[in-house]
């Protein structure tokens, strides 16, 4: 993805560049936007492994652990009040309460829209003010 200012970002926090970025998020008390971008990503990661076909019989259990992961996810940066509470519209945070409390089988993509709001909120405010440190 390319960033204003023509600077290519990854927030994967993969690079020095990044970690220095994930620190001024930190200092500036935005570290809860790079996180949640973080662990969604995680969670993708965390979906394709559980639901990988495999030899053996799929259990209950990974999609115990899916539900999990995603109902932290929403207790830690979506809910209201939340620790870490991201800045999403109460629409999103709707729909993904909804997708949470109503469907058997967790969506892999609950919070990609959630996702893509935070990405376009650090592109467009931090990652900018980040470039224009000196």
């Amino acid at each position: 993805m390319q960033w204003s200012l023509g600077k290519k970002f990854d927030p994967n926090c993969s690079s020095s560049i990044e970690t220095i970025f994930h620190s001024m998020l930190f200092l500036s008390i935005s570290v809860e936007n790079i996180r949640f971008w973080c662990v969604v990503s995680d969670f993708h990661k965390a979906v394709d492994i559980l639901r990988a076909p495999t030899c053996e019989d799929k259990s209950e259990h990974d999609e115990t652990d899916i539900r999990t992961f995603a109902e932290e996810i929403f207790d830690t940066y979506v809910r209201p009040g939340a620790e870490m509470e991201i800045n999403i519209s109460s629409d999103q945070r709707m729909k993904i309460k909804e997708q949470l409390t109503n469907s058997a089988t967790i969506d892999k993509g609950v919070f990609d829209s959630a996702q893509r709001e935070i990405y376009a909120l650090m592109s467009r405010h931090s990652y900018p003010r980040f470039l224009a440190l000196k």
